[in-house]
């Protein structure tokens, strides 16, 4: 046998070992990338609310150019990041790559982070800077070990249905579903990588970013609500860490466009004549028109927005409901384009009174000279 030929095939031995563990269930080819939850630097850190598309940044959150700082090492510090694009896939998988890091690379850091997928956009609160009683999954990645058992940091698998709390001191046992020690502190680059389908969470992790995944506990039996949000959080106390995002790319293993479930198409048709319904109430007051000299968008240049944010989105993750409400946001961008038009030109009949009234008062003028 050749050196070049056990070289080859150490290396297939070495790829199967790496990475089968990770794609062993199911056959995965067919998943393909949904970009509205998904992100990647470079990140545009001067460009405000479109510094990441789809995700909002609230609390001490920052974003650099080529990462997501969720908290600073600072003390008492907290920060989230939320997608408020509800999610209707059956299946998908997600790989994040991220590092929990201190600036003197001290042993111990707190509190930790959290990777969210619950039934209504995240709001801020006491479990690792997010939201407690939710309702879905969380993947809490904690850093400080308070109940004293020895077993972290850790990276666990956690669920609940709103009624219960997560209890801090016994780092959330009331919540738990399975869990696993894992020394990510200080590693320059973490990575997770989970995948739902037939009811059931399979969650890995690369403490290193060397290709050698690891499987943390049992695939988990966890179904998901029909819609749910993406979110990611973190705090830390007394200690503290930087808990920095590189990216998250997340796919799905979906046959054809997402479907949004029946129970929802109603709300969602209820929300988009809510929506149209305000916009035009407020066009109406504004009178359609912004003074010269302002910064103010008119309406119509916010439908427009809207509709173009609408079609980029689609695009990615196309739904029944976002084809009829994209189709009511072109209606609406029309009837703002024509009450648009007719002031524009009730406009222009009033300069001309205005002129016309100017050249009478100037006859009269002249006539009382005479």
């Amino acid at each position: 046998m050749s050196l070049d030929f056990k070289y080859a095939l150490l290396f297939v031995i070495s790829f199967i070992v790496l990475f089968g563990t990770v794609y062993s269930f199911g056959d995965h080819s067919t998943s393909r990338p949904v970009q509205i939850y998904s992100f990647k630097k470079p990140f545009f850190p001067d460009s405000g609310s479109a510094a990441i598309p789809g995700w909002e940044i609230r609390g001490q959150t920052i974003v650099q150019e080529d990462l997501v700082r969720l908290t600073p090492d600072e003390p008492s510090s907290s920060g989230y990041m939320i997608n408020r694009k509800p999610c209707y896939m059956r299946t998908f998988e997600l790989t994040m790559s991220f590092s929990v890091n201190s600036n003197s690379r001290r042993s111990n850091g707190a509190d930790g982070m959290a990777l969210w997928l619950i039934e209504a956009p995240l709001k801020a609160g006491p479990v690792f800077g997010g939201q407690d009683y939710w309702k879905g999954l969380a993947v809490i990645f904690d850093s400080f070990d308070n109940d004293g058992l020895g077993n972290n940091p850790s990276i666990s698998l956690h669920k609940n249905d709103g009624t219960f709390q997560f209890k801090h001191e016994l780092d959330g046992s009331s919540t738990l579903v399975t869990s696993c020690k894992v020394n990510y502190r200080n590693s320059p680059n973490s990575l997770i990588h989970m995948f739902y389908e037939n009811g059931k969470i399979h969650l890995f992790y690369d403490v290193n970013g060397s290709g050698k995944w690891e499987q943390c506990g049992e695939a988990a039996d966890i179904p998901l609500s029909l819609r749910y949000y993406y979110g990611l959080s973190a705090a830390t106390g007394g200690l503290s860490d930087n808990h920095d995002v590189y990216s998250l790319q997340v796919s799905t293993m979906d046959v054809g466009k997402s479907k949004v479930p029946e129970e929802f198409k109603k709300e969602l048709e209820d929300k988009s004549k809510a929506q149209q319904e305000e916009i035009l109430k407020e066009e109406i007051n504004k009178n359609a028109y912004t003074q010269p000299g302002s910064v103010e968008k008119t309406p119509l240049e916010r439908i427009e927005e809207v509709v173009n944010d609408n079609k980029n989105n689609n695009n990615d993750n196309n739904t029944d409901g976002d084809v009829e409400i994209q189709k009511e946001l072109e209606a609406l961008k029309s009837q703002l384009e024509a009450k648009e038009k007719e002031l524009q030109q009730q406009k222009v009949l009033q300069q001309q009174q205005q002129q016309q009234q100017q050249q009478l008062q100037q006859q009269q003028q002249q006539q009382q000279q005479q």
